[in-house]
């Protein structure tokens, strides 16, 4: 066993699957693999597996995925990916039973190759998101403002 303790404030951890952390170890990759021959082994024996895996996936595709947080003065933020969307479209929404207005189209709005990094600033009246990218990378950040009280 390859275990090790840690020491919290004087409290003596012990962590024996520590070493399960480190993907790169042959010995780690050759256990997930071993456990991946034996899971897919034992589901390939279900009868009417696959077919009931192609009805899930054709539900699972068939809604739009969305996520909402709410801002201050009754403003949601909504991120929507719709099924026949690849990115997800950020979207305002002025109290529960609003209308959805579109604030950013990542699909539409991506970067130049040949640019090494990025900036855009879009609105809605109100809130104000400003998208930085860095280098190519799309771990783009994000920052709302509300316009009105200028906090963020």
């Amino acid at each position: 066993m390859k275990g090790v303790i840690d020491d919290y404030y004087g409290q003596k951890v012990a962590d024996a699957y520590r070493y399960m952390e480190n993907l790169k170890d042959p010995e780690v990759g050759a256990w997930f693999k071993a456990q991946n021959d034996y899971t897919r082994a034992a589901l390939d024996t279900i009868p009417g597996r696959e077919k009931l895996l192609a009805r899930i996936r054709e539900l699972d595709q068939s809604v739009p995925r969305v996520a909402a947080g709410r801002m201050p003065g009754d403003v949601y933020m909504i991120w929507k990916l719709l099924p026949d969307e690849d990115v997800a479209k950020i979207y305002l929404r002025n109290g529960l039973k609003g209308t959805d207005r579109l604030l950013v189209d990542p699909a539409k709005n991506q970067a130049d190759p040949g640019r090494s990094s990025q900036r855009q600033k879009q609105h809605c009246g109100r809130c104000r998101l400003t998208r930085r990218q860095a280098d190519g990378d799309w771990n783009y950040s994000r920052r709302v403002r509300d316009q009105t009280t200028n906090c963020m």
